[in-house]
């Protein structure tokens, strides 16, 4: 992308401040696929970020850093927070009301074949990853042949939503009408492909300038040494430009925890400590996992009798190795075998076990905003705290799809007070918390193994000295399936 302000491809300076940990976040979303990939026996790897979160060793040769960066193994913990336990307890809300077409159209709320609850889920992930992202509501573009609605129905045009990252909004321009901030334009990347000879394709990055009622794509090309935007071409070889039905942008910043997101500082993410647990974690696991194979592998000690080594009166030099077949002979010398003890095995692993552990407490305690379950009295006013946090962020949730559900309803003309309402009876007073209760949250799938357990141990549901297998085969005894069986199958699937 150019630095250069006249053309579309220009990224806004709060864009450029925020790219590297967008960047850094994306990457412990993926993990170790985004920097290492092993395939047909070749290392593929970026060098960059690869040595950024697997750093070398000091004259490490590459052969052995590749070795130890194929051997390394990257768990999500940062992924799977997000995933099975914020947006897993956001995604229970009612549809209460909404334009009709919406309604109809819920199960494929984005011509993709998901649903409105699934589509919200992936917002809701990108938001808590990202801080926000964008729902773009999209309409079919003008068709002169639909000149009647029975025509519209019949074509099944009608509006459709479009998931955007944080990463992929790349500019945009704000102003302020009567104190509210209105977006005035809006530019946005997206990767396509295009045929390339009979079988082949080339991917095309467009850009996409969204005005209050236009819309165009660009494409940068070289020309005569410079570059230069051209209007982009469609699947019918007609140029990406056009006019919607509505004056302003059909866009939603979509965030749980942020206002005004497009003006607050851009490199306060609200799980960003979460991932650089998460990097930790990987940069330890990767640490035991060399400790383990060199464990398996014994070093050779050779500790030379003669430092300055001889010459035999029949000419044999003493001072070097004599290799016959696969075997070496080596003279003048005590040999042995030195085998690393377990300690540094144990060590490590203490230190992965507590950072687990201090991933589970700030899993936690994005919920209760804190981090240090204390009395039963101050537990509750925890628990307050927690019941605050989820419901600012269904609160967030509710108003973000009033607003997308409205510019549903400007495009079809139907005009309401949409809403859906989240669920904000998840959570209740840790004294009144039972078993079954949690149990049925991660069982149905609500929140995680980790979430579950970190509740039950932080509320002190069994008192104080219960630790994390007691909780396990509490929880087992309480239901009808063992946890491990559900992981397994988790994992599977």
């Amino acid at each position: 992308m150019s630095d250069n302000p006249n053309l579309p491809d220009y990224q806004h300076p709060k864009y450029r401040e925020a790219l590297s940990s967008l960047i850094f976040l994306e990457d412990m979303w993926a993990g170790r696929s985004n920097w290492y990939r092993y395939n047909n026996n070749n290392d593929i790897y970026n060098s960059e970020k690869a040595f950024c979160y697997l750093p070398p060793e000091s004259e490490e040769p590459i052969e052995a850093y590749l070795s130890r960066l194929k051997r390394s193994r990257f768990e999500r913990r940062f992924r799977n927070a997000i995933e099975k336990d914020f947006s897993g307890l956001l995604s229970q809300f009612v549809l209460k009301e909404a334009p009709r077409s919406l309604l109809q159209n819920q199960d494929n709320i984005d011509l993709r074949g998901n649903s409105l609850r699934v589509f919200l889920k992936e917002a809701d992930k990108l938001a808590l990853r990202d801080k926000y992202c964008f729902v773009f509501v999209e309409y079919p573009p003008f068709d002169q042949s639909i000149v009647s609605e029975a025509d519209r129905l019949t074509a099944g045009r009608r509006p459709y939503l479009v998931l955007l990252t944080r990463s992929q909004v790349i500019n945009w321009q704000v102003d302020y009408v009567n104190g509210k901030e209105v977006l005035t334009k809006l530019v946005f990347r997206k990767s396509i492909y295009r045929p390339d000879g009979e079988y082949g394709t080339t991917e095309i990055e467009l850009f996409y300038v969204c005005l209050g009622g236009a819309y165009a794509a660009y494409e940068i090309v070289a020309n005569g040494g410079q570059s230069i935007a051209k209007l982009a071409i469609d699947d019918r070889g007609q140029e990406i430009i056009g006019q919607t039905s509505l004056n302003y942008i059909p866009i939603t910043i979509y965030s749980l925890t942020d206002t005004n997101v497009l003006e607050t500082d851009v490199n306060s993410f609200p799980l960003q400590d979460l991932a650089e647990m998460n990097l930790e974690l990987y940069q330890l696991e990767s640490e035991k996992r060399e400790i383990l194979h060199k464990c398996n592998m014994p070093t050779l000690v050779i500790d030379r009798r003669n430092s300055e080594g001889y010459i035999s009166s029949d000419g044999m030099d003493f001072n070097r190795a004599t290799t016959i077949g696969p075997n070496t002979i080596m003279y003048d010398c005590d040999v042995s075998w030195a085998e690393p003890t377990g300690k540094a095995i144990a060590a490590t692993q203490e230190d992965i076990a507590k950072l687990n552990t201090r991933i589970d407490t700030q899993t936690l305690a994005f919920l209760s905003g804190s981090k240090t379950p204390r009395t039963a009295t101050e537990a509750e006013l925890d628990s307050s705290q927690m019941r605050s946090n989820y419901a600012n962020m269904a609160i967030a949730k509710e108003s973000a799809f009033n607003t997308l559900a409205t510019i549903w309803g400007d495009y079809e003309g139907d005009y309401g007070n949409w809403a859906i309402e989240c669920d904000r009876e998840l959570f209740k007073s840790p004294l009144d918390i039972g078993v079954s209760e949690i149990q049925e949250l991660y069982l149905t799938g609500v929140i995680s193994i980790n979430l579950c357990l970190s509740i039950l141990r932080a509320k002190k549901v069994f008192g104080d000295n219960f630790t994390e297998q007691d909780l396990r085969l509490e929880l087992e005894r309480a239901g009808s399936i063992r946890l491990e069986e559900r992981e397994e199958e988790e994992i599977l699937a």
